[in-house]
């Protein structure tokens, strides 16, 4: 017989969690432990580091190992079937200059022109995935890549002269 579900439906699993993030996070832990029913929780925001936060939350023991979450655009967008297709690589133009930085926790990559006019800006998460790029014109930013967690290309925002977003493209 298959298990009882119980769906949360939340808006988002930030880095940092809110008081009502935490509270139906154990109640879940609860009805696995006490009641033998399946929780699942449900997120609609858009957020490519949804399931980072979430794998962290289950590491560090605030939620249950058997609780599963899942993210609707993610869901929507198959990314799961994807996991094991390559990554999205950039590849090196000899007709730009490129300008490499690294920290503790990101790559930035800036690609000029041949004009010494910025062009790209590439930013990779730690795990050495494409986390996004901003694309420039003129000096202006106009259009920013998304990548999900397996370092694919989930979005495309195309962006206003105040750098918010106007029009979403999925993948």
């Amino acid at each position: 017989m298959e298990k009882k579900k119980v769906y949360f439906l939340h808006s988002n699993i930030g880095q940092h969690l809110t008081g009502v993030e935490k509270s139906a996070m154990k109640r879940g832990n609860m009805f696995v432990k006490y009641l033998d029913v399946e929780p699942v929780f449900v997120t609609v925001n858009k957020n490519v580091n949804i399931h980072t936060n979430w794998e962290r939350y289950v590491e560090n023991g605030i939620v249950d190992r058997d609780i599963s979450m899942v993210n609707l655009f993610e869901y929507f967008q198959r990314s799961e079937e994807g996991k094991d297709l390559p990554p999205f690589q950039i590849k090196k133009e000899q007709t730009y200059g490129y300008e490499d930085e690294k920290s503790a926790e990101k790559r930035h990559i800036r690609v000029f022109d041949a004009n010494n006019k910025l062009v790209k800006y590439v930013i990779y998460k730690s795990n050495k995935l494409l986390d996004y790029i901003n694309y420039f014109h003129n000096g202006k930013k106009i259009v920013r890549d998304r990548f999900n967690r397996f370092g694919q290309l989930s979005h495309t925002e195309y962006l206003h002269d105040d750098n918010t977003v106007y029009m979403t493209e999925y993948f």
